[in-house]
């Protein structure tokens, strides 16, 4: 059997079947082909494949099932399904289904061609991200399930050229991944660029991405260019995208459909740029609350990428740390620093509710103060117990399980509301009313904290107004 990517054919029509052997081997992929329902799932039991073209009428059953039985497979492939009745229906079943995409009869074989290279991209990805040391070559570490089902997501998102929404709690490395995801695309030779929206004061945030023309406004001395003109030809983060102002949002979804942005004071032009966008906020519910725009919500959510808590992926936390401690140690100590057994096991235990920024910091902090070239658990439980964040998490879980029960709606933003209310009052006493502490503590912007503060009625003191 030959040892090259694979793809797979499932089409009774015998002229079909010979028009994608062809188009597919001359770009590089070996075919398996088959007639029928049955012959298909012979070949996935047997191959593992990275393209499998699908059609949906076949002689002993529906092509959907063959989709969703490649949909489950360990090593699922990407997943086109094909039809000569081209409806709604047959679309919206075939994503159900677990199809990436959706060719109808007579297709063009470059769609084929263009197919085929995206497969190839996206199973070198994999690859390469999920490695036998488990340490992607952009810098991300793990080799647990939850890390290797990122990687796989990235090299199936980075060769397309659509937005992505990485969704995760603070900390997790959402701009580590849409890092990862620029540099394993097309685009990797241009700029990537990351803005932090909730890093800017509101009167700043268009000009910032847009850009402004020379007398646009009041100290506007001079023409400037905005980061969607830094990233031409390349890709765009907006990080925290959930804190952008909510008056400035049609402007982002213009530029997100059209392609086309305009300078504050200037007139419009076009741009070619990727966007990537990444939150820690349920943007569901903000849109739920009219926070966010629905339109723009589904726009950027088109690839959605969740990266998982540190808390549920544990056994990837000592191979983390002496990633850090690799990193760091001849930077703060001069000299690379061991780690013990039993400290290992002191982190493993830790709740992480900071994730993977929380375990970087600790360990700095550690190794500032180290005096011996092997860190112990005394060590660690001094710097563990200063950096832990106030223990406010329980009052959100109960709102949700309680808004659930509910069905949403306003006593659900009621409940929400409360529980953050509670929660940004117990970081803001902790902190003594030090709001950069506080929101040090929270895992937010500082900028973040007060517009929530402004929003729940609190003062400095997290007492309410």
């Amino acid at each position: 059997m030959p040892d090259g990517p694979r793809a797979l054919v499932v089409d009774d029509e015998p002229g079909i079947r010979f028009v994608l052997q062809r188009a597919l081997a001359g770009a590089g992929l070996d075919v398996t082909a088959t007639g029928s329902a049955a012959e298909a799932r012979r070949a996935i039991e047997g191959e593992r494949f990275v393209l499998a073209f699908v059609d949906i009428r076949l002689p002993d059953g529906s092509g959907l099932d063959v989709a969703s039985d490649l949909a489950r497979s360990p090593a699922r492939p990407l997943i086109v399904v094909v039809t000569a009745q081209d409806t709604v229906e047959h679309a919206i079943e075939a994503m159900k289904r677990g199809a990436d995409e959706y060719l109808v009869k007579p297709f063009a074989l470059a769609d084929v061609e263009q197919l085929a290279r995206t497969s190839l991209e996206r199973s070198r990805v994999e690859h390469e991200a999920a490695g036998p040391t488990g340490a992607a070559p952009f810098g991300l570490v793990g080799t647990s399930a939850a890390m290797r089902e990122v990687y796989k997501r990235i090299g199936r998102v980075a060769p397309t050229d659509l937005p992505v929404l990485l969704e995760g709690e603070s900390g997790t490395g959402k701009e580590l991944v849409a890092r990862a995801i620029h540099a394993s695309s097309a685009r990797a030779a241009g700029p990537f660029v990351a803005v932090n929206l909730a890093a800017l004061p509101g009167e700043l945030v268009e000009s910032e991405l847009y850009g402004h023309e020379k007398g646009a406004f009041t100290g506007a001395t001079a023409a400037r260019p905005g980061q969607f003109e830094l990233a031409e030809g390349g890709t765009l983060l907006l990080d925290e995208v959930g804190e952008l102002p909510l008056e400035l949002q049609p402007k982002l979804l213009r530029a997100l459909q059209e392609g086309e942005i305009s300078r504050v004071g200037g007139r419009a032009t076009r741009v070619n740029v990727r966007v990537l966008a990444a939150t820690n906020l349920d943007l569901a519910r903000a849109v739920a609350s009219g926070r966010f725009r629905a339109d723009l919500y589904y726009r950027l959510r088109v690839l959605p990428l969740k990266l998982p808590r540190l808390s549920d992926r544990r056994e990837d936390i000592p191979a983390l740390a002496q990633h850090f401690l690799r990193r760091d140690g001849p930077k703060l100590r001069g000299r690379e620093v061991g780690i013990s057994a039993e400290a290992l096991q002191l982190l493993q235990r830790h709740p992480w509710p900071g994730n993977v920024r929380e375990l970087e910091n600790a360990l700095r902090a550690v190794l500032v103060g180290l005096s011996e070239a092997t860190i112990a658990a005394r060590d660690l439980k001094s710097v563990l117990a200063q950096t832990a964040p106030p223990a406010v998490g329980w009052e959100r879980a109960f709102a949700e399980r309680v808004g659930a029960e509910l069905g949403g709606g306003a006593a659900h933003e009621r409940l929400l509301a409360e529980a953050e209310r509670v929660i940004l009052s117990r970081a803001l006493a902790q902190a003594q009313g030090n709001q950069v502490r506080a929101a040090a503590l929270l895992g937010i912007h500082r900028n973040s904290l007060r517009r929530r503060m402004d929003e729940l009625g609190l003062t400095p003191e997290g007492k309410r107004r």
